[in-house]
This record gives C-alpha cells, sequence and structure tokens, in this order.
C-alpha cells in the first residue's frame, strides 16, 4: 500500500521514463530494507516473548514443585525452629555486645532472650549493628545452626539442580535474564545461605555449583539491589566467607 502511494505520488512529478530508469530502483531497494529490518525487529520480539515464556514456565514449576520443600531440618531430638533460634541468640549478643556499652541494667535485664514479646522482638529488629558486630553475629548464628539443624540432602539436590537448570537457561539465551533475577534471585540467595554454613563446615554437597550460583547473583547485579537481604546492613548477598569473596 505504502509503495503505491509512493509510485503514483512520483508519478504526477515525474516522467514515466524518469521514474523507471532513475526513482524505481531505489524505491525499490528502500522498501526491501525497510522489509528486512522490519522482519528482524518481528523476529528478536518474538525471540524476547518466548524467554519470558520460557523462564515463567519454570518459575510455576518452582512455585508448584519446590517452594515448599525444606533444606534444613532439625538435628535428631531437637525441635527448635529457626526464626525462634535466630532471634533468641542475637537478643543474646545484642545483650552483651551492644546494650552493655549503651544502655542501662536495667534495660539490659528486661530482655529475658528466652521469652522474649512481640514488643522486644521489634526492638532488637531495629537495633543498627555496625560492621564488626554482624560479622560477629553472623558467624556465630552460623554455628548454631550447624549445633541445631542438618541438611536435607534430598530436597537440597533437588534445589541445587533446579536453580542450576536456571542459570544454564538464562547463559543459553534461552531464558529472559531479567525475569529470572525478579522471580529466582531471592529464593535462590536464600537456598545458598542455608546450605553454604554446612558446605563451610566441611560438609561435600555441592560447594563449586553453589559457588557458580552465587556467581551467576553476582554478573547479574543482585548485591546491588539487596533490599530483602538477610545482612541487615546490606553489605554482602551471602553469609558465608567462601560466597562473600565473590562479591569483592
Amino acid at each position: 500500500m505504502i509503495f503505491r502511494r509512493l509510485i503514483a505520488g512520483l508519478s504526477q512529478k515525474f516522467p514515466p521514463k524518469y521514474i523507471a530508469d532513475r526513482l524505481l530502483p531505489w524505491a525499490t531497494v528502500v522498501m526491501a530494507m525497510f522489509g528486512f529490518f522490519w522482519a528482524i525487529a518481528e523476529y528478536r520480539n518474538d525471540i524476547a516473548i518466548k524467554r519470558v515464556n520460557t523462564t515463567l514456565s519454570l518459575h510455576k514449576t518452582f512455585i508448584k514443585d519446590l517452594s515448599n520443600l525444606e533444606t534444613i531440618k532439625n538435628k535428631e531430638r531437637s525441635s527448635v525452629d529457626l526464626s525462634d533460634l535466630i532471634i533468641k541468640r542475637r537478643c543474646v549478643f545484642i545483650k552483651k555486645r551492644v546494650f552493655s556499652k549503651n544502655e542501662s541494667k536495667e534495660k539490659r535485664d528486661s530482655f529475658d532472650c528466652n521469652n522474649l514479646t512481640g514488643v522486644q522482638v521489634n526492638a532488637l529488629n531495629a537495633v543498627d549493628l555496625n560492621s564488626e558486630h554482624r560479622a560477629e553475629l553472623r558467624k556465630m548464628l552460623n554455628v548454631a545452626r550447624i549445633e541445631t539443624f542438618e541438611l536435607d540432602d534430598g530436597n537440597v539436590n533437588q534445589y541445587l539442580l533446579f536453580f542450576q537448570s536456571v542459570e544454564a537457561c538464562v547463559r543459553a539465551a534461552n531464558c529472559d535474564a531479567a525475569t529470572s533475577i525478579a522471580l529466582f534471585a531471592k529464593p535462590i540467595t536464600a537456598f545458598l545461605n542455608d546450605i553454604c554454613i554446612f558446605i563451610e563446615a566441611g560438609q561435600n554437597i555441592g560447594s563449586e555449583e553453589t559457588a557458580r550460583l552465587g556467581q551467576f547473583l553476582i554478573e547479574n547485579d543482585v548485591h546491588k539491589n539487596i533490599f530483602w537481604s538477610s545482612d541487615r546492613g546490606q553489605e554482602n548477598l551471602f553469609a558465608c566467607d567462601y560466597l562473600r569473596k565473590l562479591q569483592t
């Protein structure tokens, strides 16, 4: 339609022979180039849509089959809740290392770490620790986790294989990188932080694979926007030294 209008307009301004000899070949080339670039744009758009759809399909599988699986479990004869363990150890640490210098004895004694109120839990979570204290508390919590919990090897392997497939899909350009990071960065980080402390303690399960997943997150700049990070100073994505080194 556009080509016809172009020819009709030219025929009113130039002789037919001039149009046939001079203008028509150039008009044909221009329209051919336009069609070529239009086809490329459409192809790229189709590929981009397919990548996003593949990513969404993977996420649907994750939600359906893996999201409720636990990677760690209580050791035999233990029934400690992980979140409860973390807040109690945090309470002990803050009373000893923070409140001891900055708060009155009365305030310190008002915090019974084995029987905390909701208000006290919120107050402990709001305490802004410095870098030294965060590092010390992180290592203390890692030791506490190892003492209390153990890995569920079957579930860990399922998660590991799945997250490796996400990474491979992105690297092969079959999945959309931005969509994959938006959907999987947080669960991958949580998974790595759950199991890396056991790897550092000597358990032989996926040390190289977890390091590659950590590198995958860093390469996609996840560490530059970690408002949900468990590191309250948002200094690093990871809880373990061998992964934290990837960010430096």
